[in-house]
């Protein structure tokens, strides 16, 4: 498992184009539950462990609402490969 130690404050913008199939780390949107993705993971799948004392201050893009978001709290998901009622 990669382990990454954040220390400090940041603010972060969430990503608004993802690539199809990529990994993200980032939050859920405290507001709507929006995923929030902050920055490409170093790992294609693989596990991450986010440690440490860092915080990220984001803006979702979806309700407009800004957070701050232990880095612990962090989370790795896969951008979906195909849009939801899209043809095959």
């Amino acid at each position: 498992m990669a382990r990454i130690d954040f220390a400090g404050r940041f603010q972060a913008s969430a990503r608004m184009n993802l690539v199809p199939g990529a990994y993200y780390l980032g939050f859920g949107c405290r507001n709507c539950g929006a995923d929030l993705a902050v920055l490409d993971a170093p790992t294609q799948g693989d596990p991450i462990d986010a440690t440490g004392e860092g915080q990220f201050e984001v803006q979702c893009p979806r309700c407009g609402e800004i957070h701050t978001y232990e880095a612990r709290a962090m989370r790795m998901w896969q951008a979906a490969t195909a849009m939801p009622g899209g043809s095959d």
